[in-house]
């Protein structure tokens, strides 16, 4: 999906970020030793040489890394009012939010502010998710399956 892809940017930018911040800290290393009159190779020096360059290319990649954490956030906003307008268009028709027993999808407003946040709840696990990934997540977790198997065997002994 999209929001995937801008998660997958956003990460590889910062790895891109944080090499190029490391090549200009050793620069500076250098540049200090130098101003220390020590004489620096000519590999060191042709580093030192090259600190315009990185400069410029660490600039491209914060705005670019900007750029996509702004798109990450227009993709969770868009998420949260597509979910919004579903458990509000069920809510009208008085239909249960969620057919599955695990997930209950709930739609809470902060009073006196406009904007609305939609989670996801487990109610066997009694815990709740900020989106679908998380709540998918979960699902998937260590933690969800040994409490499915305390609820199933639990309702197997009441059955005996």
């Amino acid at each position: 999906s999209t929001k995937e892809l801008a998660d997958k940017n956003s990460c590889w930018l910062g790895k891109e970020i944080r090499g190029v911040r490391k090549k200009l800290n050793q620069i500076e290393k250098l540049r200090e030793s130098e101003a220390k009159s020590i004489v620096l190779t000519i590999a060191e020096q042709a580093k030192v040489e090259r600190r315009p360059v990185l400069e410029a290319e660490l600039h491209v990649y914060e705005t670019a890394l900007e750029e996509v954490k702004k798109r990450i956030q227009e993709l969770i906003l868009e998420d949260q009012k597509q979910y919004t307008t579903a458990g509000e268009r069920l809510a009208k028709k008085n239909v249960p939010k969620a057919q599955d027993p695990e997930m209950k999808l709930e739609t809470m407003v902060e009073e006196g502010e406009e904007w609305s946040n939609t989670t996801y709840a487990c109610e066997i696990c009694g815990i709740r998710c900020p989106d679908k990934t998380s709540f998918e997540l979960h699902q998937n977790g260590r933690k969800h399956r040994n409490r499915l198997a305390q609820v199933a065997e639990a309702e197997q002994q009441k059955a005996a």
